[in-house]
Formats: C-alpha cells, structure tokens, sequence
C-alpha cells in the first residue's frame, strides 16, 4: 500500500531499509516502487530516503554500486539545503570510502564524518531521518575502532527515538541495539587480544545491559540468533562455559539453511575459544587446532572482520603452546602497535570534530542573526539581502508567494500559544522543504510567511504556489492537537527584482482576495514591472 503524503512515506522508506537489512523478501523492490512515487509527486525527502535505501541494498548485496545512490543523495541533499540528509550521505561516503581501502582518501573521507557528526548537533527536526544519520556516523566510527566515538552516537540516536511517541520508531532503534551489542564483542576481542581481561569482563556488562534493553524491542529472530551467538564469543573472551552451549546451538543451525551464515560462523568462534582458552580436547568442536581451524574456515573477513583476525590470534596462541612463540610475539606486536594508533586516531579525531565544531559556530551566529529565532527559516533581514542579491546578479525575474495559516488564531485561543508555535515550526518545514536551496523561505512575523523564487515565471509561480498549499493539507498535526488540521492560503507576485516593493504589495493584496473568499487557496496578482506599470497575468 502506497503512502499518500509525503511524510508517512518518509516513514514507509526508512521502515522499508529495516526490512533490507533484516533480509525480508521483496522490500527492495518495494523500495524501487516508492521511489518511483516520489519521482512522480517531486516528494525530495522520500526520494533521499530511497536513495539511502538503495545504498543499504547496495552495500548488502555487495555489487560495488553503493557509492552511486550516495553521491545522488549527496548532490539533492545539496540542492535542496538538506542538513540532515546530507550528513547522512557524508557518514555513508566517509564509512564506505574508508572500508574500501583507498587510503590516499583517508583525510577527505575523515572530515566527512567531522562534518556530519557536528552537523546532527544542529538539527532537531525529522527523527527518521537524524536517527540513521547518527547510527550511519557510529558504525564509521565502529569500523574505525574509534567506539568511544561510535558509542556516543548511537546513544545520541537512541534518545531521540525514545522522545517520539512510543513504539513509532521501535524499528529503528532495535537495529541500533544490536550495533551496540555487537560493537562490544568486536572491542572486546581487540581488549583480548591485547592481555587485557578486565576490560573483557567490562565489554561482557555492557553486552548484558544492551541485550536487556533489545529485548524490549520487536527484533527477526535471524539477529537474535546472531545476538546469542556474539553473546557466546563475548562469554568464551570472559573465561565463561560455552562451549557446549554453542555447539548445541550450531547443531540446531546445522539442519538449516543458512547454517553456515552469519551466527554459524560466530558459534564456531566461540567454540573455538573455549577450546583454545581451556586446551581441552572433546567429541564437541573437536581438538582446539581444529576447532580454530574451522572457525577461521567459517568467518569472512569482509563481514566480520574483528572476528577473523581474532580467529587467526587464537592460532597464533595455540601454535605458541606448542613450543613455537614467535608467531603470537609478532601478533601480539602488531595490535598494540594499531592499538596505539587507535588512541592517537581518536584524539585526532575529536580534536578534528571540535575545530569544525568551532568553524560551524561562527557560522552559525552570522547564520542566526539573519534567522528566525523560532522557526529557524530566514528573516526580514535575510530576506532584504536575498533580494538585493538578485539585482546585483542581474536576474531578470522572481516571484514572491505570501502564505497565511487560516484561521490561526483560532488555534493559539483553543489550544495555546505553545501550540500555535509548533504549528508555525511545521509551517516552516514545509516550506523548507518545498523549495530549491536557490530560493529563500522567510517568517515574516506571527504566522505570516514568504518565498522568494529566483528566475521564475508566472506559470512555475503558481505551480510551487499550489504544490505547497497541498503539501500543508498532508502534514499530521495529531502530536500538536488531534483535530488539528493545516490550511494555508497562498498570494503570488512576479516580476523584475527591483520592483520587490510593489511586488509584494500586490502578492498581499491577491493573498487579502483568498482569504477573503473563505481562504485555502491561490491568487496570482497581475505582473509587476520597475516601473511601475502592471501586465495582466493572463
């Protein structure tokens, strides 16, 4: 079933992404299909959610055509002035970049992930679409081994998706969970292999309470079955019995298809530990060499790549029992040397992350004072030098659309200002979105709004006009108020720059005609000329 607003398909698109990852038949196709609807309706947002989506696909699949739909995303992201969407094309780029290897690219794909990271730090709006970006920049930082980092943004994504109404976005946050889960086991094999055992048994408690909060979150019983399976290495890294307890288990996964997917090769790891930790030899897993053995034949470097080279450090471990220590001297060398670069990344990296930080915070108060403080669109101040920008590049044409919210008052007398306000903030994102990064979206005070439209014609006026009076029909206004229900009408002028003046004077007086006549709806005043002089529009 096909959304019929905008946003419950921005919804549906992220929804469908789950269900990619999750491996349900069919959601990319339902995915290809959505994005065509949103081709059709010119919806920018859901058709940067498919994108996204396509580059989940992708990078699943493994076709080597993920960096396709993320440079797509990147240049609407850009275009349209999406913040958000854009950090998440730079976390994407800055992970997929960085695990393929091209290291001449390192420093431009780490300052992509500085530039996302801080901008998610001004965004508050769209929980969808904030919450995949932040998870997109922990599982780069993951892959980074940089977890404090990765830690930080997942708790970020968390809290935001604990602040929506409950169970509305539980299908995100239950991936995120098991990203943590699974984070911890990746460092802990690193904190293993290093001779560091308490900080083993501090990965295995972070592991628990991760796992207690999934619980409380609709998960496929494919990741819970890999979730029991990292739980398994993690405990064998702990000094804890699983041995048996894992090889029953891959004796269930045995009489399966997939047996030797993903939680296969993870319990055969986990058996593996407990043999080599313990030297113990038994009918279950085999002799400890065979059963180190078979778990490095069983892990794929490319899908569990923490996990391969702790399988091949658990042979360098028993080859060094047998009386040949060199090979585990060399290992043990190698991760306290990356190690050590870890730490020297990390501080690099948060020192990389405040200087953007800081250069964004002087923009951003030359931004604010050009802002409206509550919507956060432009202001009158914005709007002069917008339009002053225009004459100065010689534009020979532009439209002004005013837009009123119908019966407003009745909104701040019947549900208080405080939600008059949200309304306006709405109102303000729908325009936002409804226009190219080269036009400007401006409050002009109370709920009073314009846009400015560089380059357009009367025809591709009126048209923007009566797409965004529709788009305000589809917003959801439940969470405000439940009756609540958004109608806008719209006054639009064109004409040369220079006559900005009298232009928006006849914009207001066609906007005074519609409401006028009951309001909800669109008036195009005649065209305006510098010199005063008017053109019938036609």
């Amino acid at each position: 079933m096909r959304p019929e607003d905008p946003t419950g398909a921005v919804v549906q698109a992220f929804r469908l992404v789950h269900d990619i990852q999750a491996g349900l038949p069919g959601s990319a196709d339902e995915l290809a299909a959505l994005a065509a609807t949103a081709r059709e309706h010119d919806w920018g947002d859901v058709e940067r959610a498919c994108l996204f989506g396509e580059a989940v696909r992708s990078w699943i699949d493994g076709d080597g055509r993920s960096a396709e739909p993320v440079e797509a995303l990147l240049a609407s992201a850009r275009e349209a002035g999406d913040d958000v969407m854009l950090a998440l094309g730079l976390a994407l780029r800055a992970d997929h970049g960085f695990s393929g290897g091209a290291l001449s690219r390192s420093a431009l794909y780490d300052h992509d992930l500085a530039r996302a990271t801080v901008m998610l730090e001004q965004t508050r709006a769209r929980p969808c679409e904030r919450i995949s970006a932040h998870t997109a920049c922990a599982i780069a930082f993951g892959n980074r081994w940089l977890f404090e980092l990765s830690h930080e943004q997942y708790a970020a994504a968390l809290e935001i998706g604990r602040a929506e109404p409950k169970g509305s976005l539980d299908f995100l946050l239950a991936p995120i969970l098991f990203n943590l889960a699974e984070e911890q086991v990746s460092w802990a094999a690193k904190l293993y292999e290093l001779g560091d055992d308490h900080g083993v048994r501090t990965r295995l408690s972070s592991w628990n309470e991760f796992v207690a909060m999934a619980g409380a979150y609709p998960m496929s019983q494919a990741w819970r079955t890999e979730l029991d399976a990292l739980g398994l290495v993690l405990a064998s890294l702990a000094g804890h019995e699983a041995v048996e307890r894992a090889a029953h288990l891959l004796g269930i996964l045995a009489g399966s298809p997939g047996a030797e997917g993903r939680a296969g090769a993870l319990l055969q790891l986990a058996v593996a530990i407990g043999h080599a930790r313990h030297g113990r030899e038994r009918d279950v897993g085999g002799d400890p060499a065979g059963a180190v053995e078979r778990a490095v034949g069983a892990l794929s470097p490319a899908v569990h790549p923490f996990m391969y080279d702790l399988a091949l450090f658990l042979a360098a471990e028993l080859e060094a029992r047998d009386g040949q220590g060199a090979g585990l001297r060399y290992a043990r060398r190698v991760v306290e040397e990356q190690w050590a670069k870890r730490e020297a990344a990390l501080m690099a990296m948060r020192a990389h992350v405040a200087s953007v930080r800081l250069a964004s915070e002087r923009d951003l108060l030359s931004r604010h004072a050009r802002l409206d403080d509550l919507t956060g669109i432009a202001n009158r101040r914005a709007l002069e030098e917008f339009v002053s920008g225009l004459v100065r590049k010689g534009v020979a044409q532009c439209a002004v659309l005013l837009f009123d919210v119908d019966s407003f008052k009745e909104v701040n007398d019947v549900h208080g200002h405080l939600s008059g306000d949200r309304v306006l903030v709405q109102v303000a994102e729908v325009l936002r979105r409804g226009i190219r990064s080269s036009d400007l979206a401006v409050r002009l005070g109370g709920d009073e709004f314009a846009v400015v439209l560089g380059g357009a014609d009367l025809d591709a006026a009126r048209e923007r006009a009566e797409a965004l009076v529709r788009a305000f029909e589809h917003e959801r206004l439940e969470e405000i108020a439940g009756d609540l229900h958004l109608r806008v009408s719209a006054g639009v002028a064109v004409g040369e720059p220079a006559a900005i003046m009298q232009m928006w004077a006849a914009a207001d007086a066609a906007l005074y005609e519609v409401k006028a006549a009951g309001g909800h709806g669109v008036r195009v005043a005649p065209d305006v000329r510098a010199t005063g002089r008017h053109r019938d529009a036609g």
